[in-house]
């Protein structure tokens, strides 16, 4: 961070430590194209600095952001997610339509009748809040419902429903893994996944690796009490599908466990939509199934889903889900129906599906690399993070919203420009898009 000396030299008065901060630190400029995010969060110059410090590092550098019209966080939409939005224009008074490639409703269910119908019929009878933990009286005949219905389309024994996707995975794990457990993890899981495994030693193995995994497993034998494997069905950042076949078989040889992370495989893989185990053949033969409601099924929440006894324990074990409120009644009820829907209209899966092909097929062809894909989630690769803020700058000035996915997101040189496809795409939409980022792509090198 060689453009923040000012701001990265702490005063120390004594060998008490850092002087307190009387006045608030001067003006800093940061230039954000030679900067990262990590400078600003994870680099250990940041230990040194008061809060006031921290506050105005990391200001200045999103204050250079949107001057160079860079800052692609917190866009507010005016009418919620859909194929197409209205987002407030962050640079300037008034409204953008835009394409949207950013959300994660692969199936369009945020907006389907029978899903918002479902909500608005529950908040009549039940409230627009539970009032109480499910441990206490949040529960309703709702949530049991949806439990049951989880469990099934999961193939397991039992589900248990959490408010969030982020803290089903803290809270699952952080309740299952005790210090002489050993928490196996793919190098690409999700933040949610390394958080929940604080309490327990770690191991990484390399991505989609199984002789990375392998060669873990074999030095942990014996010598832990329990050993969990984390994978995700479906990778968010390369939309790439992990080997479970070979992660179970590994697992059993080992006496290790599986715990699967679908939430970007349900919906979207499987011939009827339950996700990587069914779309690999391999329904019914994973430990742990974990998912959320935010992506596929067109909600927000989380569940997890196995063992009879297993649920009976976290129902007891796990914090997130003792002391956090239940989820909504008519996020229940939506659930419900968006898997009703996906169950009933396998027309929406092979839109999305028809979506993907053509996308895809189209940027291959014009020479952008996708990486590994085989889902909704296509990357284009960049490989560098100014051009990847640069062109999702112009896509943004063209109505195309897409995710700019730079360091520390995704390690050096793997920055990307992540699209996610919808069922509700239309053909015009997605040419007129293929048109831009290829003309794009071309004038800044990309292909």
């Amino acid at each position: 961070m060689s453009n923040l000396p000012t701001l990265l030299a702490p005063t120390r008065s004594d060998e008490a430590g850092l002087q307190p901060a009387v006045e608030p630190p001067p003006p800093v400029r940061v230039d954000s194209r030679t900067s990262s995010l990590f400078d600003f969060l994870g680099a250990e110059c940041q230990d040194g600095l008061s809060f006031d410090e921290r506050f105005a590092g990391l200001s200045a550098f999103v204050d250079d952001l949107i001057l160079r019209k860079h800052y692609h966080y917190r866009r507010v939409s005016l009418d919620g997610p859909g194929p197409v939005l209205h987002l407030q224009n962050p640079y300037a008074d008034g409204v953008v339509t835009a394409i949207n490639f950013a959300s994660n409703d692969y199936l369009n269910l945020t907006r389907h009748p029978a899903v918002v119908g479902a909500a608005v019929d529950a908040t009549r009878r039940y409230g627009v809040g539970t009032g109480a933990s499910p441990a206490a009286v949040g529960n309703t005949d709702l949530h049991q419902r949806l439990e049951q219905q989880l469990a099934r389309f999961s193939g397991c024994e039992e589900a248990l429903v959490y408010n969030s996707g982020y803290g089903m995975n803290c809270g699952v794990l952080g309740a299952l893994l005790r210090p002489r457990d050993l928490a196996i993890l793919d190098s690409c899981v999700h933040a949610s996944v390394m958080e929940g495994c604080k309490a327990a030693p770690v191991r990484i193995f390399d991505h989609n690796d199984l002789r990375s995994l392998e060669s873990i497993l074999a030095r942990a034998r014996n010598r832990y009490v329990n050993c969990l494997v984390v994978v995700e069905g479906v990778y968010s950042m390369d939309g790439d599908i992990a080997p479970l076949e070979g992660v179970i078989s590994l697992a059993r040889r080992y006496d290790a466990r599986v715990m699967l992370d679908d939430a970007h495989g349900i919906g979207v893989l499987g011939a009827t939509g339950r996700g990587t185990a069914e779309h690999l053949g391999l329904l019914g033969k994973v430990d742990i199934v974990a998912g959320t409601f935010s992506k596929s099924l067109g909600s927000v929440g989380g569940f997890v889903a196995g063992s009879s006894r297993m649920i009976r324990y976290l129902q007891m074990a796990s914090r997130p889900y003792v002391f956090s409120a239940a989820p909504l009644a008519s996020v229940a009820a939506s659930v419900l129906a968006a898997i009703e829907v996906i169950e009933s209209q396998p027309e929406l899966h092979e839109q999305l599906w028809a979506n993907i092909r053509h996308f895809r097929s189209a940027l291959q062809g014009a020479g952008f690399d996708l990486g590994q894909t085989e889902s909704a989630i296509l990357p284009i690769m960049v490989r560098d993070d100014l051009k990847v803020k640069e062109m999702c700058r112009l896509l943004h000035d063209d109505g195309i919203v897409a995710t700019a996915v730079v360091f520390p997101g995704v390690p050096q040189k793997q920055s990307r420009i992540r699209f996610s496809l919808n069922s509700g795409l239309e053909r015009a939409s997605l040419d007129y898009a293929i048109e831009r980022i290829t003309l794009h792509g071309k004038a800044m090198q990309v292909i």
